[in-house]
């Protein structure tokens, strides 16, 4: 079984990583591609890999996060979210957010998963259900308040036996997992709003007993029964200064020597801060919950994260100004801010982090467990 957390731009590290356990396993001397998971689960960003995990396609994969510029993936409707540094900035975004429901829209994303999600990946998720293999993705819906479960195979099957609105609704299903609320719009499918899957679990954990008994039964013979879990962040929730980043906004020293604590603070940024740290509990419940049940059925589990190492990781990423420049992921991500100003996707710092995904060394001991 293979778990994909949530993780927003930290996918990129998953599509490395992914990439370079396809490359490491190998049959007859030649590299033998992802093993043929019984349940493949994504939440997030990790739902915008399953489809390709699913098949096996990590070349795909890491051309999905290969962005050049953060507009491939959404279209901003204000110009620097709740990220800004001024008080003219986040009242901008607010006012966005009242007005628009969110400070973009991930209407570029969608247009890819269009092109990406055609009928002939559909038909082969349809061949691997018929074999008795799952894919899911989890999403939030808001009336309830609970987490919903998309079964994607099934949405393959009835395409390929003619329901061509099925397509659609993948699609659609991909998005709502997606989603972040005021990040990006809810989607709205059957009448019934969804967000991120990411407000309630990291890693798909609600539902799960039930599909590793079923996974576990059939499992025949000396198959080993393992669940991988890609964990697209770090599981923790990272230092502040005076709730800002401590790189951008150290905290300066006072004539003795000392340092002040929150002499400055603001709501908004208490607030998201507690967000933050919320949802790290949620993903490190849902990743405990997940391998204690998993334990409980006879799995191992596996499992790996971004490591604090990140930032110092030194790759080439291929894009101007300096193309054929090695630099720190640290860097990259600066100069994307420097140059961008992005929202959220840092077009070359997304690049180091697949490299830095390729150079895991758990990618060699998963590829040796089989």
């Amino acid at each position: 079984m293979l778990f994909l957390s949530g993780g927003s731009q930290n996918g990129a590290f998953g599509a490395g990583f992914l990439d370079r356990w396809a490359d490491l396993r190998t049959r007859d001397g030649r590299p033998g591609g992802l093993p043929r998971f019984r349940v493949v689960t994504g939440i997030s960003t990790g739902a915008l890999q399953s489809t390709l995990a699913f098949l096996g396609d990590t070349d795909a994969i890491v051309r999905s996060y290969s962005i050049e510029r953060e507009g491939e993936l959404l279209h901003p409707f204000t110009r620097s979210g709740f990220k800004g540094g001024s008080t003219l900035d986040k009242a901008d975004a607010a006012i966005t957010v009242m007005r628009r429901g969110a400070v973009a829209e991930l209407e570029p994303l969608r247009a890819t998963l269009h092109r990406q999600i055609d009928p002939s990946r559909l038909e082969a998720v349809a061949r691997e259900g018929a074999a008795g293999r799952f894919l899911l993705v989890g999403a939030v819906e808001m009336d309830s308040g609970d987490a919903f479960v998309f079964d994607l195979t099934d949405a393959a099957r009835r395409f390929v036996a003619g329901d061509a609105s099925m397509r659609d609704c993948y699609i659609e299903a991909l998005m709502a997992s997606s989603s972040v609320p005021m990040a990006a719009l809810p989607v709205f499918i059957d009448g019934k709003m969804f967000i991120d899957g990411g407000a309630r679990f990291g890693v798909l954990s609600d539902h799960t007993a039930a599909l590793f008994e079923a996974a576990a039964k059939l499992v025949q013979g000396d198959v080993p029964k393992n669940l991988f879990i890609i964990v697209n962040g770090t599981l923790e929730a990272g230092r502040n200064c005076n709730l800002k980043n401590c790189d951008a906004h150290p905290i300066p020293a006072t004539p003795d020597g000392t340092v002040p604590r929150h002499a400055r603070w603001s709501f908004d940024a208490l607030a998201f801060r507690a967000m933050s740290i919320l949802i790290n509990q949620s993903y490190r419940s849902s990743v405990y919950w997940s391998t204690s049940m998993a334990s409980q059925r006879g799995f191992k589990s596996y499992f790996v994260r971004i490591e604090d190492d990140l930032q110092r990781h030194r790759a080439v990423v291929g894009l101007d100004p300096r193309p054929a420049e090695s630099h720190s992921c640290a860097y990259w991500k600066t100069l994307d801010d420097q140059r961008d100003a992005p929202l959220e996707f840092h077009p070359r710092f997304m690049r180091c982090q697949i490299d830095y995904g390729r150079a895991r060394p758990e990618a060699g001991q998963w590829a040796a467990l089989e």
